[in-house]
């Protein structure tokens, strides 16, 4: 008998008990989270039509720094990512020859790093073509 309470023993203390020794799953599974996006959707203001032909830079406040989108056919807007950026405000300067410039300087940004997040900012901007009245 005692033979066996030393057998059983002797299993516990090699093997353990239960999964005690597993590491949480999600810790195993999260990849991180995504880096963060800037995607701007350009519209002519009366028209509702795309603008594919814009230049979109993406400016960091708190430097000098500016990034400029690449418009993205997938997508159907413009793209870029926030190279080296934790969050804070960015400013978003939108031209196009034949339209009014689009200048906003106040847009939060706050980089989520949770895992999985998803960290894509979308700006919709809407143009007024020059010589007309905008809405």
């Amino acid at each position: 008998m005692n033979k066996y309470l030393l057998l059983l023993f002797s299993l516990l203390v090699i093997n353990g008990c239960g999964d005690s020794n597993n590491v949480d799953d999600e810790l195993l599974t999260c990849l991180g989270f995504g880096a963060p996006e800037v995607f701007v959707t350009v519209k002519d203001s009366q028209t509702e039509v795309l603008i594919s032909t814009a230049t979109v830079d993406v400016h960091y406040i708190e430097s000098a720094n500016t990034d400029t989108a690449i418009f993205d056919n997938s997508e159907l807007s413009y793209k870029t990512i926030l190279n080296q950026f934790n969050g804070g405000i960015v400013g978003l300067v939108v031209s196009e020859p034949n339209y009014h410039t689009f200048v906003s300087r106040d847009i939060g940004y706050e980089l989520d790093t949770s895992c999985g997040a998803n960290n894509q900012l979308d700006i919709a901007v809407h143009l007024c073509p020059l010589a007309t009245t905008c809405i």
